[in-house]
Parts: structure tokens; C-alpha cells; sequence
């Protein structure tokens, strides 16, 4: 399938299927633009339109696709698409520079649903919301659980949630909700101020049925608006080793491996 300007023509790149196996109702994709309409969404606006097209009206299980590792931005066009990484396999696929690793992406009808996005409203904290966003905190780790060692694996409520006013907002620092359409908290995130250009994220975790759906994207932007209206240019993160989501979160949304002073953390940083 041919990716054109609308009202222009003017052809731009391919977007198909490359492979398939009707047993295992799985189809490849793969595409390619041109360079002069890079990083415009015109890639990911294709790739989205297909996945919807092969899971709705196909009736496919499984949408799966790769690319070179040199070309990271091909991922996070998958990733735009719901597509998650499953691995990378070495020497195993070929391009116009050669024979060449490939970054593997896939998704399944099972999670289609969850990529959907969902109206949310990221509002500052207010103790109105205490009792719920205690109860959504409480969910999320539960639901991490499944990932985590069997000493890390039940879920305790942390003493700052207990007190937002004293352990935040006094100290200078931001703390949001996300709040769905029937006025209850779906996610939240707050902000640990360490030097004039540098904070730390503190608590960002979404619901579990809510997760795939663009709430921690939106929690980390309006978290990013701030940094840059009080002059911080330097973000950081840190996760267990074994949290599965984080690892695949942090890296598309800019993050990069700091150092971390605990072996099962990982420190992640991004400036901005």
C-alpha cells in the first residue's frame, strides 16, 4: 500500500504485509518513507490504521514487525502503534547496508483494547482525592507484583502518599493526578526537587486497567512543562530491574541508563 500526501499525490513511502502465517493468524508488517517526511507521524498514523484494519476487520490474532536497531526511530514508531518489544535476534534479517540485527515488536488482539487512549483530566493534587489515589497505588503495585521477587512482592503503602502537603507541596514540588470521566484517580505522579536543574520523579503509577492507554505519557508531559518553568533540565528516574513496563516506558520516552548505586535499580535520566 502506497503512504500519500492527502490532496497532493505526491507518494511518500509503503506500508504492507511482508509475511504471514494464516495457522498462527499472524501478519508481518513493513514500511518505508522517505527521509524528507521523517518524524512527521506519517509512518505512525499508517502503522495505527493497519493494526486497527487487521484486528477489526481482518479478525487477525497476532500484528508483528522489526527493524534495525541502528534506526531506533523505527521502533518508537511501533511502539506509537501498541507494539511491544520482544526481544532483538542478531544477524538474523537484511537491509541496504547488509546483513543486520533486528529489534523485534509485536502485539496481540488480546491487548489491542488496552492501547486505545482514554480522556483523562491532570489536575494537582487535592485531598479529596486521598482515599482513591491510596486505593489506585495500592493496585498498581499489587499488579507489579507478578514481575517482582518474592520479597518484594506485597504491595505497602509508602509514608510521603500519607502526607502529600508536607512531603511535596511545601517543599516546592508538584504532585498531579490523572482523573477519569467519573472523577476517579487513574493515575498519579510526583516530583522530588534534588538541585536548581535536576528533579526526580516520584510515584508514577497508573491503575492496572488503565495502563496502555497514554496516561503516563500525559503525566510525564505535564511533569516536563513544569521542569522547564522552574529551569530543570535533567529528569531522573529509577525502577527495579524486574519491572518489565518501566523498561519498556522510560527508553521510548527519551530516557537513557544513569548510574544506579543499588543492583536491582535501574537509573534512568533525560534531559530536556
Amino acid at each position: 500500500m502506497g503512504h500519500c500526501i492527502k490532496n497532493s499525490g505526491t507518494l511518500i513511502g509503503s506500508i504492507g504485509v511482508v509475511g504471514q502465517n494464516q495457522k498462527a493468524q499472524m501478519v508481518h508488517i513493513g514500511y518505508c518513507i522517505g527521509r524528507d517526511w521523517w518524524h512527521k507521524g506519517y509512518t505512525s498514523e499508517a502503522l495505527s490504521r493497519l493494526v486497527r484494519f487487521f484486528f477489526e476487520d481482518v479478525g487477525v490474532n497476532r500484528i508483528e514487525s522489526r527493524h534495525d536497531p541502528r534506526n531506533p526511530n523505527s521502533g518508537k514508531v511501533m511502539q506509537k502503534a501498541g507494539l511491544l518489544y520482544e526481544g532483538t535476534s542478531c544477524e538474523s534479517d537484511w537491509n541496504n547496508q547488509g546483513i543486520c540485527d533486528a529489534a523485534n515488536y509485536a502485539i496481540l488482539v488480546k491487548d489491542y483494547s488496552r492501547t486505545e487512549k482514554m480522556e483523562v483530566s491532570i489536575i494537582p493534587f487535592e485531598t479529596k482525592y486521598r482515599d482513591d489515589m491510596l486505593f489506585c497505588f495500592l493496585a498498581a503495585k499489587d499488579a507489579m507484583s507478578r514481575y517482582a521477587p518474592e520479597q518484594w512482592s506485597k504491595p505497602a503503602l509508602k509514608d510521603d502518599l500519607l502526607d502529600i502537603a508536607n512531603n511535596y507541596l511545601d517543599r516546592g514540588d508538584v504532585f498531579y493526578l490523572a482523573v477519569d470521566e467519573h472523577d476517579r484517580v487513574a493515575g498519579m505522579v510526583g516530583t522530588q526537587t534534588v538541585s536548581p536543574t535536576e528533579l526526580w520523579l516520584k510515584r508514577l503509577f497508573i491503575k492496572p486497567e488503565y495502563k496502555g492507554k497514554g496516561i503516563g505519557s500525559k503525566l510525564l508531559s505535564e511533569v516536563e512543562k513544569y521542569a522547564l518553568t522552574k529551569g530543570v533540565t535533567t529528569i531522573h528516574t529509577r525502577y527495579a530491574h524486574w519491572y518489565r513496563e518501566a523498561a519498556l516506558f522510560y527508553p521510548a520516552k527519551g530516557f537513557i541508563e544513569g548510574h544506579s548505586d543499588k543492583d536491582y535499580l535501574r537509573h534512568m535520566i533525560k534531559t530536556i
